[in-house]
């Protein structure tokens, strides 16, 4: 949406994802030097699967 919208309950799901990747991982989702680098991020570029960053197995499924 490139804040071109009001924040919904989408946001809020999208967050948890975020959240839930860093419990399962210990990583953020996207590690960059500035904070509009990691928006930027956010925006244009599909996340690193977590089972890349787990020390523990991760199921296919999660992973997608």
């Amino acid at each position: 949406m490139l804040g071109k919208a009001e924040a919904s309950e989408r946001s809020d799901i999208y967050a948890l994802g975020c959240v839930c990747y860093w419990l399962l991982t210990g990583h953020d989702v996207f590690e960059c030097e500035t904070p509009i680098e990691v928006a930027m991020q956010h925006v244009d570029t599909d996340p690193v699967p977590p089972s890349k960053h787990a020390d523990l197995p991760v199921p296919g499924e999660l992973d997608e």
